[in-house]
């Protein structure tokens, strides 16, 4: 009898259009200062990166922010990323309750060569995240940062600061934690209705990531736009793209279609839900039975054909008791968010999944 299967993948609404991974190179200089604006910034290229709304858990939102330009510098000792974003209000308060200021994120795997969940890492697989907040200069500064899953994640009032910058760590939902030496520095200046903001560190670092002169890592991105409420996991995000320091070699993609289906699973955060290999079934509060269900058995559900159009079409989750809340975990429509090869690939890589039989 044909199985019944429904799934969730990741959710996110389908504004623009990813396409492949986009290369970011780190131009070397031999000096660089924390300033915006800085003339310096003429010789850094710019990549525009496409944002979406955060939609995978609650609290759901982000996607006012369509996109962000990103620009990078390194000197011998320092790497230096400048983020612009159209944004027309200047929100530097915070309430808890109202005002909420406008920030932005990167992200970097701690692991080398590893792909980790985009949205906060996985366990195990930690992500380094750097997180600039906007301020007025004197202000006091309630909370550097809430956790929606850990309320005792606030931190104390920071005073007397113009900006606020952290250095993180994070392995999922409810594991944000300051990393113990707090090495990056950050400076913003909002001009003509957009941020401009550079976030700076060491290149070796005692905390964090180590990076050096002709490597290339994934990075991701987030901003939080105030005036739009955005607050925690409510943001507009990227999933992974690359950076690479000086001449660093380009990254090699897979060839073969049930790998590079793969490297799309993990570089879009299917692994969020689903885990490694597609094996785990994710808690969904009030959905039908209760999870995600696991992927390893797909093609006993879905022709490849039928499959794709699934993943296209994007799948809203039954409620379990109807007067219930919302399930938190929600599969989007992908039309529009992957490219058709993409899409393909990671067809081909699901079908993949099916564990194989030994003999009769």
């Amino acid at each position: 009898m044909r199985k019944i299967f429904g799934f969730i993948l990741i959710s996110f609404l389908t504004q623009n259009v990813f396409a492949a991974e986009l290369n970011i190179t780190s131009r070397y200089v031999k000096k660089a200062a924390l300033d915006p604006m800085g003339n310096i910034w003429a010789q850094a290229e710019i990549v525009s990166v496409p944002l979406i709304r955060q939609n995978l858990v609650a609290p759901h939102g982000g996607g006012a922010v369509k996109e962000v330009e990103v620009q990078s510098l390194y000197t011998d000792k320092e790497i230096f990323i400048r983020l612009t974003w159209i944004d027309e209000t200047k929100d530097t308060q915070f309430s808890m309750t109202e005002k909420f200021s406008d920030a932005c994120a990167i992200e970097i795997p701690i692991n080398s060569g590893q792909l980790p969940s985009f949205i906060m890492g996985e366990k195990g697989n930690p992500v380094n995240i750097w997180v600039w907040h906007a301020k007025e200069e004197g202000l006091d500064f309630p909370p550097a940062y809430s956790d929606y899953y850990r309320k005792d994640a606030l931190h104390a009032v920071l005073k007397g600061r113009p900006t606020m910058i952290e250095n993180l760590i994070a392995e999922g939902f409810g594991t944000i934690t300051p990393l113990e030496i707090q090495d990056v520095e950050g400076k913003g200046v909002w001009k003509d209705g957009k941020w401009n903001v550079v976030l700076k560190r060491k290149l070796e670092s005692a905390s964090g990531v180590a990076l050096k002169k002709d490597l290339s890592f994934p990075i991701a991105f987030a901003i939080w736009d105030g005036g739009s409420k955005d607050r925690d996991g409510a943001k507009s995000v990227s999933p992974w793209h690359i950076l690479s320091i000086g001449r660093a070699p380009a990254i090699e993609m897979p060839k073969d279609a049930v790998k590079a289906g793969e490297r799309v699973y993990l570089r879009y955060g299917c692994v969020t839900c689903h885990g490694r290999e597609g094996k785990i079934s994710a808690k969904n509060l009030n959905a039908q039975g209760g999870k995600v269900p696991a992927l390893t058995y797909v093609a006993e559900g879905f022709t490849g054909a039928e499959l794709k159009d699934r993943i296209s079409k994007g799948r809203s989750p039954e409620k379990e008791d109807v007067t219930g809340p919302y399930p938190p975990l929600r599969m989007n429509a992908w039309k529009s968010v992957m490219d058709e090869t993409e899409l393909d690939n990671l067809v081909q890589y699901l079908l993949s999944l099916m564990p194989k039989t030994e003999g009769w």
